[in-house]
């Protein structure tokens, strides 16, 4: 069987599944989107008519700090400043839209995930069973018990009432960072990846119906790879509005990384004699899982 890609590319098998399934993915997503563009373009005229100069002037002065040149630079007939700042304004419209609608579009993008996994990659989502390939040794989970905490806590979806504080303030950490020109989105995306990658999961643990320990035990065997998916997910969640679209495309490829992740877990399961079929948490009643022969995202 074809190994499936590394963890870092699943955000742009996303894109790509996205493309080419997009009849199928566009009702889940169209209504929300809509409303985003709106939103979008609500905020946005009103950050240029009001605040495009002075952002413009900051940068420029920013730029000339780092090297006088920088400030006179110009691309294709505009100055580099300007570029900036257009790019700064842009953000900031994402940044409110997701402040604003956050908990909706975090529905849709849960729906869109079950849709993707459930429905296009047909796959069993059984029990949780630790996997001999990522087993932790015993005194790597006696010295990491505070990380262990940390990454249950991460693992475990928050309240509304935590949302509602949370978001603005890691919008704010990413307004901030976004002055500083490449090198502060990249370092948002370090300091957000993981926790990106893993909010990513939360359906996929409650659909396992995993404890909080068995979820900070699965992340810590699997750190690296959610550190690399996150990485890159949440720089493409920083691209001025191309960042709107890949929150919904970093769904669908958390999916397809699921979709590999359980095909794996069913493998561990048959060697075990247990069964594959998963049981609703929301309902109480068990859900089997639909059985499916796809092969893994490839590369």
């Amino acid at each position: 069987m074809p190994e499936p890609i590394p963890a870092a590319g699943y955000p742009f098998a996303g894109m790509l599944y996205t493309v080419t399934n997009f009849k199928d993915l566009a009702a889940p997503v169209g209504k929300s989107l809509s409303v985003v563009l709106g939103i979008s373009i609500a905020t946005i005229v009103p950050l240029l008519l009001m605040t495009f100069n002075q952002q413009s002037k900051l940068v420029a002065r920013f730029l000339r700090s780092i090297d006088p040149r920088l400030g006179a630079l110009s691309v294709l007939g505009v100055r580099l400043a300007t570029w900036i700042a257009l790019l700064l304004c842009m953000g900031e419209a994402s940044l409110a839209v997701w402040v604003v609608l956050g908990n909706r579009l975090d529905a849709t993008r849960a729906g869109l995930f079950d849709e993707v996994l459930l429905r296009h990659a047909h796959v069993d989502i059984g029990p949780f069973v630790e996997d001999p390939a990522h087993a932790l040794p015993p005194h790597k989970v006696d010295k990491q018990q505070k990380t262990l905490r940390d990454l249950a806590q991460l693992a475990t979806h928050r309240s509304n009432v935590t949302d509602i504080v949370r978001r603005p303030a890691r919008a704010a950490v990413g307004f901030a960072l976004e002055f500083v020109p490449v090198v502060g989105p990249l370092a948002y995306a370090y300091l957000e990846g993981e926790r990106t990658a893993i909010e990513a999961h939360h359906r996929l643990f409650k659909l396992k119906n995993m404890s909080p320990d068995e979820r900070a035990k699965w992340i810590l065997a699997r750190r690296n790879e959610y550190s690399q998916f996150g990485f890159v997910a949440a720089a493409l969640e920083t691209v001025p509005l191309l960042g709107t679209i890949t929150k919904f495309t970093n769904a669908v490829g958390a999916a397809l990384w699921a979709a590999d992740m359980e095909r794996r877990q069913a493998t561990v399961r048959a060697s075990r004699g247990i069964g594959g079929e998963r049981h609703g948490k929301e309902t109480g009643k068990s859900i089997p899982g639909r059985t499916g022969n796809k092969k893994p995202f490839t590369q």
